[in-house]
């Protein structure tokens, strides 16, 4: 079944939006209280490239996709995409919270989870690629 790809699109930014705002806030709270001591640096060079390619693409897609009004993508491939994406930002923002729980350091912590969060990026991005990829006109749908 088909969904109107414009509609996909701003869940997918909200999402996406919505998640980065709140562990931006998270990890701000957290070096603005000292949580890192000398590591901010480390945890803002984590949290940057966790978040932000992904975030990227979601807004670039909403400005360059011309005549998103008419056109329609499959909705399972949104459904993926959108399930995905929200068991990614959970599982970062699990990071995170779980830091005080870790036997390491607040930073080391974060370092610790690139062994997954690197691969599960890659699958979220894959996913989208899946998405923005087959999208078609509804005049072509017959």
């Amino acid at each position: 079944m088909k969904v109107p790809l414009k509609e996909c699109q701003q869940k997918l930014a909200a999402l996406w939006l919505i998640g980065s705002a709140a562990l931006f806030g998270l990890v701000f709270l957290q070096t603005t209280f000292g949580h890192f001591g000398k590591d901010t640096s480390s945890a803002w060079s984590w949290l940057l490239p966790t978040i932000l390619p992904t975030a990227s693409l979601i807004v670039t897609a909403l400005f360059r996709t011309s005549g998103a009004e008419t056109k329609t993508v499959d909705r399972f491939l949104f459904r993926l995409a959108f399930l995905l994406s929200l068991f990614y930002l959970g599982t970062v923002i699990s990071v995170i919270l779980a830091q005080p729980l870790s036997a390491a350091g607040p930073a080391e912590a974060l370092a610790h989870s690139n062994a997954y969060l690197g691969p599960f990026q890659g699958l979220v991005a894959s996913a989208f690629g899946a998405f923005f990829g087959q999208t078609e006109s509804k005049a072509s749908e017959g």
